[in-house]
C-alpha cells in the first residue's frame, strides 16, 4: 500500500505522488490500483486496469490526478497476477 497525496498548497506549489511499477517475473504483469480516501471503508472503489510488460517499468506522475482524476490524500492499493514491485515518491511540484 502506497500513500499519495495532490494537496495544493498555493496556486503556485503543490504536493504529489509519483508511482513506479516494475516487472519483476519473466511475463507481463496485469495490476488493479485502488485510490483510497481517508475517512471511509471505501467499499465502492472501482480499480483502474493496467498492464506492464515483461522486463520493464511503468512511471505515474501524479498518478492521484492523472490516473485517478482526483486530488486530496490517501492510500493506493495495488494487486497484481504477477510479481511486482512498487515504490512511491511524494514531492513538491
Amino acid at each position: 500500500m502506497a500513500v499519495a497525496l495532490l494537496v495544493r498548497e498555493s496556486d503556485e506549489e503543490r504536493r504529489v505522488t509519483a508511482l513506479e511499477l516494475l516487472t519483476a517475473g519473466e511475463g507481463d504483469v496485469d495490476a488493479q490500483l485502488f485510490f483510497l480516501p481517508p475517512g471511509s471503508d471505501n467499499p465502492g472503489v472501482e480499480p483502474v486496469a493496467l498492464e506492464i510488460p515483461a522486463g520493464t517499468s511503468l512511471t505515474l506522475h501524479d498518478v492521484v490526478s492523472t490516473l485517478f482524476e482526483t486530488e486530496g490524500n490517501g492510500a493506493i492499493r495495488v494487486r497484481s497476477a504477477g510479481a511486482l514491485v512498487v515504490t512511491s515518491r511524494t514531492y513538491t511540484a
